[in-house]
């Protein structure tokens, strides 16, 4: 395997641990649509990053996996509609800027919420 397979799966891996749920959220509402009346059947979540963006991270969905992506969303809300949410063992600014609880009732430093990459 040679450099840019590697980087491809870095970004890949990257891609899905920072924007996971915001990608099966995409996916979900728009594989529950429809365009021109007809059922949306695949659809391809893009992510770029300034660094390289000739090179995207992409992962694609099709209404196959509509159901999974339904049960995957309802199992990852259910602590916040419990009240039960854990910080995150990885703060940095990525994650944390705009949460509501930073810097006010959230456990962790203010100072490692600016991080501007994520910790090792």
């Amino acid at each position: 395997s040679d450099d840019s397979d590697h980087d491809a799966a870095f970004e890949e891996a990257m891609a899905e641990e920072e924007y996971g749920i915001q990608r099966k959220a995409y996916a979900y509402a728009a594989l529950s649509s429809s365009r021109g009346g007809l059922p949306v059947t695949r659809v391809e979540v893009v992510h770029l990053y300034a660094e390289r963006p000739d090179e995207p991270a992409i992962a694609t969905y099709t209404s196959d996996d509509l159901q999974q992506l339904g049960t995957d969303l309802a199992d990852m809300a259910r602590p916040l509609l419990e009240g039960s949410v854990e910080v995150t063992k990885r703060p940095w600014l990525g994650i944390c800027n705009g949460c509501p609880a930073r810097g006010r009732i959230c456990s962790v430093p203010i100072e490692e919420t600016e991080r501007t990459k994520p910790p090792a």
